[in-house]
């Protein structure tokens, strides 16, 4: 309890709750000497009044006064007891370890202490904020022998008539300190406190009346003496063990968790001791009433309010409800500022170590009592241990409130249930180690205040519905590549997603990471800010307020998932010159949304930065599109100004695709930005042809069509001979249709087909099929194919006389298994395969590079090149240069023996600096396969890598 400081001396603190079946209340009290006013916690009974356990309806929050709080905590047990009063040994061992119990939990939020550190000062750096730390130091033990001074009061215990034969005033209890500090040079100043323990039958008063005396009016109070480094901080704690309205643990029926007549006094330690921390010099933090930290909670132990000792642990003994070193204590609650409320630690952190995933169970958490009602922090931390069902958590009990939600986004938690109201706190989530792996919020949320979230790498959902009041700001804070999906929220006002790293804007600020949605802010139209972050609309239909980007990158669309999207703007939008905007377009048609991501804003826009078009259909490749097609980019009622960083209006721009990209116009109107369909590239192969029929002179081959992209109008054909290995092949003189009929010179070789596709833009490069097993004689005629024949189908299966199987799949990091033979047609089999539709710049660079599996013949040298050919660069005098190729990958492999042999293909730098900074990339493999006695084997497959 406060009280006000007199001009020399303060008026000390009066800061108990007396024990008796009722409760108190704190009261006003009008010093008889001074005739100033103070605040105490009367004995029970003694005005007849009555306390509640304190919650958001009955307790004003604590403001701060200017005064100073301790920003360290060296504590002293200073028991003086001299001949006549000696302490009991158990009494001074059992404090002892209290004391050093206190200070081994520095640091931790799973007890009463961790509450004092949302308190502060403004002796911070230019009157900034500096905290109460949590930083208890056990300074030692001092044994005060000399005797006690005549009588300066008159103290009796609550109900009796006795006298005590000694009573110690205020101004006693700091003479004897002040002597006993400076004869043995202990030190003083704000940030050291003396705890004053006294014997049994001690009484101690501040004044002179009745309602200033321990046990007759209080158990306990702190105070100071002095001030700067000469000050002497200090508490009065009486003998409390089996004294009647002190022994709080038998009148409430709590029993004695310890034997050694501590309990009743380290509930009141601990609440003197957290009043010092925050309330030091009586001028800092307290109520309007003068209530300090723990006097807002006095006798809280648990849910259920003052004295209660529902769903504490018991024993055997007494109850306990904070654990601490391994020692157990029962602890009054302390204050919470910011949900107005006692709580019993600034953290609930979940264990999922109890069957059932209900938060209602106690111990499902790591304290002792489940949330209930209002906690400040619910912690889901990464759990070890190996467990598995852990990260499944339901929120059963309603109406909880915590001051902030903290995930670890790593571990892949999904929380459900009842709905939880945020405080200021708001929420964190961050990757502890291993994988990123998402987790998902799917129990509603509340916005009680407005909200800071920050998100440290993986992936968070946030599913459930998002509510609060009209206005309510959220500010989330993302870095190291983190995810956020807020789902659909429709309540919340102004969003702010922000960048950690500054550094990383436009085209790089998704490495900061990327928010993404299905509805934002729809309802009440509030604005969105993005800042050195990149925002994802993957939805076909999405909604924000009005939009303002300061370095941030804007995606409409899935983004290579393979379809456009459409984003509403409701208000207006801009775009900074260093912001990005991605577009995506999918296929031919005018239905925005479907076709080609659109833009629609009800505000004026303004562009600059960069503009990124897209071409994603669902197959892969550049998507098929029709000459002429207008899509309407962007659109506004409003105005529209500005334009792209090097697109002026009129600018042709490729579409970024993995294959010849077609061009579109770009336009712009007063209101508008379009993208017409100028020219369609060459077609470009995306599976090559294939080849049925027999091996067998004088049967029919046939061809059938690969797939192709940019919509092929015609087809041309060149059948080609090659040797009995596959390489060394040559167009065959007027076979040039669709099929080809074997002949005897064809007999003991192989054959293939070239495939070439043209449309109005152009002719395509020729795509070979893989080669045809030997052909062999009609039955009888011998021939070095074997029997059977055999068909080869896109370089895949080989049956008959064939030489490869399987052809090779991609897994994990970038594993080729499977194999080939050594012909041609198999090692251009392999490649396709290698690095194939399943692979990813992503895969490969996790590996470094990847394993190939290759099937051998016979002894020899493998050697394959991966290359990247830069575009043509037009320099000065309009002379366009090619770019020598780019050594992406390379692998020399002696092989000393045929079969199955696994190498490892590692990247060079230039070609981990390449897959790490594009999206796609076009790659051109080079293998040849030499061995002795045979002509080298040289197979060439180009293909594109997407992250």
């Amino acid at each position: 309890m406060r009280a006000p400081a007199r001009k020399l001396l303060p008026l000390l603190l009066a800061a108990c709750l007396l024990g008796g079946a009722a409760s108190a209340s704190a009261a006003v009290v009008t010093d008889s000497a001074v005739h100033v006013r103070f605040g105490i916690v009367p004995a029970f009974g003694a005005q007849g009044v009555h306390q509640t356990s304190c919650d958001s309806n009955n307790c004003s929050g604590l403001t701060w006064h200017g005064g100073p709080v301790q920003h360290a905590e060296s504590d002293y047990l200073f028991f003086w007891d001299p001949s006549g009063y000696t302490l009991p040994a158990s009494y001074i061992t059992g404090m002892q370890t209290w004391l050093s119990d206190v200070a081994s939990a520095d640091g931790t939020n799973s007890n009463p202490f961790s509450a004092n550190t949302q308190y502060y000062d403004h002796s911070g750096a230019g009157g900034t904020n500096s905290y109460v730390p949590y930083s208890v130091v056990n300074s030692g033990t001092i044994d005060d022998t000399d005797a006690y001074p005549s009588s300066g009061c008159t103290d009796h215990a609550y109900g009796s008539t006795s006298n005590f034969p000694v009573c110690l005033t205020e101004a006693q209890i700091i003479s004897e300190l002040s002597s006993y500090i400076t004869a043995n040079s202990l030190p003083t100043g704000p940030n050291v406190e003396y705890f004053v323990l006294t014997p049994q039958n001690v009484g101690s008063c501040f004044d002179g009346t009745s309602s200033s005396c321990a046990y007759t009016a209080y158990c306990g109070w702190h105070s100071y003496s002095g001030s700067g480094s000469t000050q002497i901080v200090f508490a009065d704690m009486p003998w409390a063990y089996n004294v009647n309205g002190c022994d709080v643990n038998g009148a409430f029926g709590a029993g004695y968790a310890n034997p050694n007549y501590i309990d009743p006094v380290v509930s009141v330690f601990s609440h003197e001791l957290s009043e010092t921390m925050t309330d030091p010099n009586l001028n800092a933090w307290y109520d309007s009433s003068g209530n300090e930290i723990g006097d807002k909670c006095a006798y809280i132990y648990g849910s259920g309010g003052y004295g209660y000792m529902t769903g504490l642990n018991y024993n055997g003994s007494g109850y306990w409800n904070v654990p601490l070193n391994g020692d157990h204590y029962l602890l009054q609650q302390e204050f919470d500022n910011v949900i107005d409320n006692c709580v019993m630690s600034l953290t609930t952190t979940w264990t999922g170590i109890a069957s059932g995933t209900g938060w209602s169970t106690a111990n499902n958490w790591d304290g002792q009592l489940a949330p209930l009602s209002a906690v400040d922090t619910l912690s889901f931390p990464a759990l070890g241990g190996g467990c598995t069902t852990c990260y499944t958590s339901n929120n059963d009990a309603s109406g909880l409130t915590a001051y902030r939600l903290s995930v670890d986004d790593g571990v892949g938690y999904s929380v459900s249930g009842n709905s939880v109201t945020l405080g200021a706190g708001g929420l964190s989530a961050t990757t502890s180690a291993g994988s990123p792996v998402a987790s998902t919020l799917s129990l509603p949320l509340t916005l009680g205040a407005n909200q800071t979230w920050t998100v440290n790498g993986g992936q968070l959902n946030v599913a459930g519905a998002i509510s609060g009041t009209p206005g309510t700001s959220l500010t989330a804070t993302l870095s190291n590549q983190g995810g956020l999906d807020l789902g659909a929220d429709y309540e919340v006002g102004p969003v702010s997603l922000v960048g950690a790293n500054g550094a990383d804007s436009g085209v790089t600020a998704s490495q900061n990471g990327t928010a993404s949605f299905t509805s934002l802010n729809a309802e009440d139209a509030s604005g969105v800010s993005l800042t050195d972050a990149a925002l994802a609309s993957p939805a076909a239909s999405s909604a924000i307020g009005a939009l303002t980007s300061t370095g941030g990158s804007l995606q409409v669309g899935a983004g290579g998932q393979a379809f456009a999207g459409a984003l509403a703007v409701n208000g207006a939008l801009t775009l900074d010159s260093a912001s990005q905007l991605e577009l995506f377009i999918d296929s031919a048609g005018t239905s925005a949304g479907t076709d080609f991501s659109q833009l629609n804003a009800t505000g004026n826009i303004t562009l600059a930065g960069t503009l990124s078009l897209v071409g994603a259909p669902s197959g892969g490749g550049c998507p098929n599109l029709s000459q002429g097609d207008v899509d309407t980019l962007i659109t506004t009622t409003g105005t529209l100004s500005g334009t792209f960083a090097g697109i002026p209006d009129g600018s042709d721009v490729a579409l970024s695709c993995s294959g010849s990209a077609p061009y579109v116009r770009i336009n712009y109107t007063a209101n508008s930005v379009t993208a017409t369909v100028t020219s369609l590239s060459a077609p470009a192969d995306v599976t090559l042809p294939t080849i049925s029929g027999q091996a067998i002179q004088g049967q029919t081959l046939t061809e059938a069509h690969g797939s192709w992209t940019n919509s092929p109008t015609g087809y041309s054909y060149q059948w080609e001979d090659c040797d009995a290995s596959g390489a060394n092949c040559s167009a065959i003189p007027g076979a040039t249709g669709t099929q080809y009929v074997l002949t005897a010179g064809d007999v003991a070789h192989t054959i293939r087909v070239q495939e070439t596709a043209s449309n109005a833009s152009g002719t395509s490069s020729p795509a070979s099929s893989g080669h045809t097993a030997v052909v062999s004689a009609p039955a009888g005629g011998g021939g070095s194919g074997g029997s059977g024949g055999g068909t080869t189908s896109g370089g895949g299966t080989t049956s008959g006389g064939g030489t490869t199987s399987g052809g090779g799949t991609t897994s994990g990091g970038g594993t080729t298994s499977g194999g080939g033979g050594t012909s041609a047609g198999q090692i251009t089999s392999d490649l396709r395969n290698t690095l194939g539709p399943t692979a990813s710049a992503a895969s490969v660079l996790r590996g470094g590079g990847y394993t190939y599996s290759f099937t051998a013949r016979r002894a020899g040298t493998l050697v394959i090149s991966w290359y990247y050919q830069p575009k043509p660069v037009r320099r000065a005098g309009k002379r366009t240069v090619k770019p020598r190729p780019v050594l992406v990958a390379t692998i020399r492999v002696a092989i000393s023996r045929s079969g199955v042999h696994r190498v490892t293909v590692r990247l060079t730098r230039a070609g981990r600096r390449l897959l790490r900074r594009t999206k796609r990339i076009k790659l051109t493999a080079v293998a040849t396969y030499t061995t002795a006695g045979l002509p080298a084997i040289t197979a060439r497959r180009t293909f594109t890598l997407a992250r």
